[in-house]
């Protein structure tokens, strides 16, 4: 154990920043912490037999393209799922989309202070305002499309979100996820008014210039 630990003591010397960011990382998405964030946030959804860590811990092996797929991480992790592949897509597909925003914000409320006491804050684009950036993200169109679609060349879009993005912090600081893709951005303008407060500044494209929404900016000094 001495040995091993004379290892870990010369790899943290050397590469200080690797081994910070994971602590930092695991510490995050740490399993206790991510079912806790799944039974404060989930409304209609429960865990049984299949945790939201568990899911997340397969998940993130496709977001990091360790794995094709989520099925390959099934298979990778087999001993570790206690339920059949069809349960845990289920469990995926119906995944709430609080839950998936929730995770967003709880993550930037978790690692922004590491942001500050590593002084690692950028200096505001405009001075005395708090400034996001407020964009639209369309989730590319699947291939994996069902079978009485494979035909056509138009595919159904699978959803998209609206992405507030703090370039003090150079992190997202809060998501609005929508699963239905055709909808209009605008319509999720609502939870982002919602936290605008004096002094804010945001910055968008002219699709979200509705009066609305500008109205509702000024009228809480943004």
């Amino acid at each position: 154990m001495d040995q091993l630990g004379a290892k870990i003591e010369a790899f943290a010397k050397k590469a200080p920043a690797a081994v910070l960011i994971r602590r930092v990382l695991q510490r995050d998405l740490h399993p206790r912490r991510m079912d806790a964030l799944f039974q404060d946030t989930a409304e209609e959804q429960y865990e049984h037999k299949l945790l939201f860590s568990t899911v997340m811990q397969l998940m993130i092996d496709v977001i990091l393209k360790s794995v094709p797929s989520l099925h390959r991480s099934y298979l990778l992790h087999q001993e570790d799922v206690p339920v059949s592949p069809r349960a845990l897509y289920g469990k995926v597909n119906g995944l709430e989309t609080g839950i998936s925003r929730e995770l967003v914000r709880d993550s930037f409320q978790n690692l922004s202070p590491v942001v500050r006491q590593l002084q690692a804050k950028q200096p505001p684009l405009l001075p005395g305002f708090r400034t996001l950036m407020l964009d639209g993200n369309h989730f590319a169109a699947t291939e994996r499309r069902l079978k009485v679609l494979r035909n056509r060349t138009a595919a159904p879009l699978p959803g998209h979100a609206l992405v507030l993005y703090d370039p003090e912090y150079e992190m997202v600081r809060d998501v609005i996820p929508c699963e239905d893709g055709h909808a209009q951005e605008r319509t999720l303008l609502g939870p982002i008014l919602e936290q605008t407060r004096r002094k804010d500044c945001l910055i968008g494209d002219r699709n979200f210039c509705v009066l609305a929404f500008l109205a509702g900016i000024a009228d809480r000094g943004g």
